[in-house]
């Protein structure tokens, strides 16, 4: 009896833990159950907050557009009233960008068909008055089968027909560009290298007073393309004739002044232990003095190149810069050959020269216009 008793409370003992233990899990589920709902509604309230809180940023950002867009179109309803003042509603005045073309590109080339259309468009100041260099030089180059079939005298004549239109209306500039239309030709170079020896021959010997120099100059300065800029005879004999004729004057100041002043050979180094060197017979060289007036006319062309030329100079010719430089020193304090007017404008070159090599230089240009005469305009 005793013992069932006892297997009754034990039965009893568990079912009661097993109730209690279901109570918890049901108690538990029943918690979860009603937690889901609460978080789904604090989910709900968190995300209607951040929606809110969007839209409100998205309005405040679109009132300051609104308010950027109104002060740059009050801005453009101003503009012109002073400088400075505001570029007004820039992205819809902005424009699509276009390719732009120069009026005499769209003009279309003519073509030459005698010697004297070629003339005229050089000198004939009524024809030039509506074309461009860059429109003559089409028309030229176009021309090729009047160009090639051109003989000696008629490329003489249109040689004499630039160095007149240069030398006389002063368009030293523009006749060099015309240069290159015609340096493909031989005997367009041959005659033109004979009429630059020409004219520089006549400046000097028979004191010419047309500005030969600052037609050299502007040969030398020219914005030649690069497989012609090269003073030399196969490659463009137009410049290397012109060179000729600037170290032909230096030779001449330099062999003048040589005959009143001799400069004295630098000493060479030697060691101690080198045995002294048996003294050389000097070799007396007679030269004989030049006309004073040739020495003085080549001094004052050298001046007149440098003049014209300015920096450029310097920049694209070194070397003549150089041995200009190095031999106006000495005619100035030896060579009396020189008059006073030749030394003072010998003078004022050296130190013009001595100020190229600065950084903030002042140069020095000369310009040019040519107008119509009433004459031809009638």
């Amino acid at each position: 009896m005793s013992r069932l008793s006892g297997r009754v409370t034990m039965a009893e003992g568990e079912s009661s833990s097993n109730d209690a233990r279901n109570r918890r899990m049901m108690a538990g589920l029943l918690g979860h159950l009603n937690a889901g709902p609460r978080q789904n509604k604090e989910a709900r309230e968190s995300s209607t907050r951040d929606d809110e809180g969007s839209s409100n940023r998205r309005e405040i950002q679109n009132s300051r557009q609104e308010r950027t867009s109104n002060v740059y179109n009050n801005r453009g309803n101003t503009r012109g009233r002073g400088r400075g003042r505001g570029r007004g509603n820039y992205e819809s005045e902005r424009t699509p960008a276009t390719n732009t073309v120069k009026v005499e590109d769209t003009e279309p080339a003519e073509e030459l068909l005698e010697l004297e259309d070629i003339i005229s468009q050089i000198s004939d100041l009524n024809i030039r008055s509506d074309r461009s260099a860059a429109q003559i030089k089409r028309n030229i180059l176009k021309s090729t089968d009047l160009t090639e079939s051109l003989d000696e005298d008629e490329w003489q004549q249109i040689c004499e027909c630039l160095t007149t239109t240069a030398l006389d209306n002063g368009e030293y500039d523009f006749v060099v560009d015309i240069f290159v239309s015609f340096l493909k030709n031989e005997m367009f170079c041959e005659a033109m290298s004979s009429e630059i020896m020409s004219i520089s021959s006549n400046y000097i010997m028979s004191n010419g007073t047309k500005p030969v120099p600052a037609f050299l100059a502007a040969i030398l300065c020219a914005h030649w393309p690069r497989h012609l800029s090269k003073a030399i005879d196969t490659v463009n004999l137009i410049l290397y004739s012109t060179v000729c004729v600037i170290k032909g004057w230096i030779q001449v100041l330099e062999e003048d002044t040589s005959v009143f002043h001799k400069e004295e050979k630098k000493p060479a180094y030697k060691s101690p232990s080198d045995p002294e060197p048996e003294p050389e017979p000097e070799k007396v060289e007679e030269i004989e003095p030049e006309d004073p007036e040739i020495v003085n006319k080549c001094a004052i062309a050298l001046s007149e190149l440098c003049d014209m030329a300015q920096r450029q100079l310097w920049m694209k010719w070194p070397t003549i810069c150089d041995e200009i430089f190095m031999c106006t020193k000495p005619a100035i304090t030896h060579n009396n050959n020189l008059n006073g007017d030749t030394k003072s404008r010998l003078l004022t070159t050296y130190l013009h020269i001595n100020n190229w090599t600065k950084t903030r230089s002042i140069n020095m240009k000369n310009s040019q216009t040519q107008t119509i005469p009433t004459s031809f305009s009638n």
